[in-house]
């Protein structure tokens, strides 16, 4: 009886002992950590083309936005940013990845436009980055204006040229015109004519060509 009762304590203190160690030897061991997913941010912004020509309507596609991420499989969102170059945020719109008008621009008034934009990762991650949006010339037509001139009959009206007939007349590339720039479409031809009427009316074409 006794010689069995010795056996289940050694038995139980070898069974304790190996737990023990056991319990030591698995809080000793190094366990690799759980990998955890971090997200990187966006690193550059690209715009498609950066101009766009006078006189177009609203809503004018200028170009499309793309993004440099080191996460492949992130999806990013645009936007306006406050910051250097948001100057003329308000003149343009952003649908999707899309920059496009808010206005209509004349070159002759301003051609260069500063915004500043924005990519989203959707993870935290955000990028801005300014640029510059340059408006390109179109040729305008020439400006015409009425001269109204007054004379009695059977007197002789002399109207100088560019002091008079072109004196209101303008292109936006040759700027204020003379007789070079332009051509009598319907008169009494280029000699001295007798008034019949009380009013009449000469018509000329402002033109580089004719």
């Amino acid at each position: 009886m006794t010689q069995h009762r010795k056996s289940q304590s050694i038995g139980l203190l070898v069974t304790v002992v190996f737990s023990a160690v056991l319990l030591w030897a698995l809080a000793a061991m190094v366990w690799p950590a759980p990998v955890v997913y971090a997200n990187e941010p966006p690193t550059d912004i690209s715009l498609s083309n950066s101009s766009v020509a006078e006189n177009e309507p609203i809503s004018t596609t200028v170009g499309t936005f793309s993004t440099t991420d080191p996460d492949p499989g992130d999806s990013h969102t645009y936007s306006f940013a406050i910051g250097l170059g948001d100057d003329d945020n308000d003149s343009f719109t952003i649908v999707s990845d899309t920059l496009k008008t808010a206005e209509t621009f004349d070159y002759e008034t301003k051609n260069t436009y500063n915004i500043r934009a924005q990519s989203d990762d959707g993870n935290g991650g955000t990028y801005t980055k300014p640029f510059t949006i340059t408006v390109t010339d179109v040729n305008d037509p020439p400006v015409a204006n009425d001269d109204p001139y007054s004379v009695n009959e059977g007197d002789v009206l002399t109207v100088t040229a560019p002091a008079g007939v072109l004196a209101n007349d303008i292109d936006d590339v040759i700027g204020l015109l003379d007789l070079r720039d332009c051509c009598l479409v319907e008169s009494a031809g280029h000699r001295p004519f007798t008034i019949y009427y009380f009013l009449f009316t000469i018509l000329y074409a402002l033109s580089r060509t004719c």
